[in-house]
């Protein structure tokens, strides 16, 4: 998956180069490394690009989860509870990064659709905000947030709440 300019799917766009003078290239380079892993369904590396001490607040429970380990077992649950995780589709819109060489964070909206284990066609958007930390060299997620908009008058998440274009 390769971004363009607007943080949307181009699989014709070239891919910026990863150098310290541009931190905004090695983030998206990492995000688009994350989708990768998150498409494959290969929890010990999408799991790679995450700091020791994470904290994730997901729209899985429960509501914040500190650290490498307590984040993956979620991860294994969402790739299990999938009829087949590898065809399962993410996709993202909406990139927005901000980025110092040393601190960087992005937020976005991310598609998914998939099959669960009982045959039921699933699908979503969500809300997502990263935050990342270069440490000893190497660009990780400290922080990371996912959520879904609330329909107040039902209680329940809306699932289909797609990005308003317009302001973008």
């Amino acid at each position: 998956m390769n971004l363009n300019a607007n943080g949307t799917t181009d699989k014709n766009a070239q891919v910026m180069p990863v150098t310290a003078a541009n931190p905004e290239a090695e983030i998206r380079t990492l995000i688009d490394n994350v989708m990768n892993a998150m498409r494959a369904a290969d929890v010990e590396k999408l799991m790679s690009f995450y700091a020791p001490d994470v904290v994730a607040f997901d729209v899985m429970t429960p509501a914040q989860f500190v650290g490498k380990e307590s984040y993956k077992k979620t991860w294994v649950d969402a790739f299990e509870g999938m009829s087949d995780a590898t065809n399962a589709k993410q996709e993202i819109s909406n990139l927005k990064i901000t980025a110092s060489p040393e601190v960087a964070f992005a937020h976005l909206i991310r598609h998914d659709s998939f099959t669960d284990k009982s045959g039921k066609k699933m699908e979503m958007y969500m809300r997502a905000t990263h935050c990342f930390k270069k440490i000893n060299g190497q660009w990780l997620i400290t922080h990371e947030q996912y959520s879904l908009p609330i329909d107040f008058e039902t209680n329940k998440a809306v699932f289909d709440a797609k990005p308003d274009a317009s302001l973008h």
